[in-house]
């Protein structure tokens, strides 16, 4: 993983271990990616992503799938990076 990736991953996961326990604050390691939920700002993006997807080692549809499945219920989005695998991700 590149240094600015693994900079803004370890940044919000130790936020995320932070922050108090009363405003949702919770992630999930799925090989290599993180993934963040805020259910106090379920509607903030930014508080709700996956972050380091396929940069480890190549996504799957089960990684994936159990990223969704973490964010659901939250508005989220899945950050990507340029040179994360497979290409079709």
């Amino acid at each position: 993983m590149r240094a600015v990736e693994r900079g803004e991953l370890e940044a919000f996961r130790s936020l995320y271990a932070a922050a108090p326990s009363n405003i949702g604050a919770r992630t999930a390691e799925l090989d290599g990616a993180l993934c963040l939920r805020l259910d106090d700002a379920s509607e903030v993006t930014m508080f709700n992503r996956v972050l380091g997807l396929g940069l480890d080692a190549p996504a799957t549809e089960e990684q994936l799938d159990a990223a969704l499945a973490f964010l659901d219920g939250v508005h989220a989005y899945v950050t990507v990076a340029p040179d994360a695998e497979p290409p079709e991700l």
